[in-house]
């Protein structure tokens, strides 16, 4: 599958080619002073992969991260061309330890992306 967002020509700019682990590939056009950030933003709107979610790797003999999203691109030494890997993180779930009015001790387990609502379901509103 390949994607590619234009933008007008010009000196500064180039083209960053992300590759997932099911080995589809995706390009981009970007400029080397727009921020990491700015990067995860445009692939959320290719691939409807949460910002949070993608974890950006460079190889260019040595690995590196580009885990600072206020850095520019080009700071990173990336240049037209580059390949980034894209791997997808799943969201960290969090114990919750809830005794009830009998003192049975329940576990369960939430995403920090639940609501209150949603957790309220999971666990029954008697909890509280």
């Amino acid at each position: 599958m390949e994607f590619t967002l234009k933008c007008q020509k010009s000196s500064s700019i180039m083209e960053i080619i992300i590759t997932m682990l099911n080995g589809s590939s995706c390009s981009l056009i970007v400029q080397p002073q727009q921020t990491v950030g700015f990067l995860k933003q445009l692939i959320q709107e290719k691939l409807q992969i949460p910002i949070e979610r993608q974890r950006l790797v460079f190889v260019n003999g040595q690995r590196t991260d580009l885990s600072d999203d206020t850095k520019t691109i080009g700071s990173y030494g990336l240049q037209s061309g580059s390949r980034l890997s894209l791997l997808v993180t799943e969201p960290v779930s969090i114990q919750v330890f809830l005794r009830n009015e009998k003192n049975q001790l329940s576990t369960y387990d939430i995403t920090p992306d639940e609501t209150q609502e949603l957790v309220l379901l999971h666990v029954g509103p008697s909890c509280f």
